[in-house]
């Protein structure tokens, strides 16, 4: 689970950088097409689903694509006493946030289901008036 963990906060890091830039680009951009914009935050959604990236010379990502190296935490041993104390408190660090990013997406992926319960259970009792129009 740490690796997963730490592959995750990789992409998080690059995604907030991408998410920035695009945020800073639609501010000169004001008055171009929403498609334009569509895209830019394609681009985004692109980078925090895939958990590669094409490196390049032209590269608009100035760091490297993983900030937190893979081998931070330490790999499992049979012999606790051979840990060396900050490579067990990194483990502990990387643990404790591991749970504390499952437990946030678990509490999210239960929010949108009773989210979309509740709208369901409103709009059940609604009246097609028109195409796409309820009432």
């Amino acid at each position: 689970m740490d690796r997963l963990f730490i592959t995750i906060l990789n992409m998080s890091f690059t995604g907030a950088f991408v998410i920035v830039t695009i945020c800073l680009v639609r501010l000169l951009l004001k008055k171009a097409p929403t498609t334009l914009s569509y895209s830019l935050w394609a681009v985004a959604g692109i980078r925090l689903l895939f958990p590669f990236s094409i490196e390049s010379i032209w590269s608009l990502i100035p760091f490297q694509a993983q900030p937190i190296p893979m081998h931070t935490a330490a790999p499992l041993v049979s012999d606790p006493a051979s840990l060396t104390a900050g490579a067990s408190l990194t483990n502990n660090w990387i643990a404790i946030g591991g749970f504390i990013w499952l437990a946030g997406a678990a509490s999210m992926l239960v929010y949108g289901i009773a989210s979309y319960s509740v709208l369901k259970y409103k709009l059940r009792k609604s009246l097609h008036q028109q195409k796409n129009i309820y009432e």
